[in-house]
């Protein structure tokens, strides 16, 4: 396994969602090359480090939350794994409902 090439969220010690953007963002490139076993927690802890910084999400970068979610909605669909992509996609409609 490639060690991962951002810090984690979980040692982020700012309030920042830089972080965990960023590890969403090199999951996504990761399961676009079909590496899905090392995106699938670059995507996870992305998401999760951003849910849990939503409020300091400025305004204008509120959508790197629901593209996060679609990063895992794509993961688990390509990796053919239907169950884990319905559970995104659920969770996708969720966040839409509330913006």
């Amino acid at each position: 396994m490639i060690p991962s090439p951002v810090p984690s969220v979980k040692s982020a010690a700012s309030n920042s969602v830089r972080p965990a953007a960023s590890q969403s963002s090199v999951g996504g490139a990761l399961a676009g090359q079909k590496k899905f076993q090392e995106a699938e927690p670059l995507l996870v802890e992305g998401y999760e480090g951003m849910k849990e910084r939503e409020a300091n999400i400025p305004p204008a970068a509120k959508t790197r939350l629901s593209e996060a979610i679609r990063r895992l909605v794509e993961l688990y669909t390509a990796w053919d794994r239907q169950e884990e992509a319905l559970k995104w996609k659920t969770i996708l409609e969720e966040s839409a409902e509330k913006t």
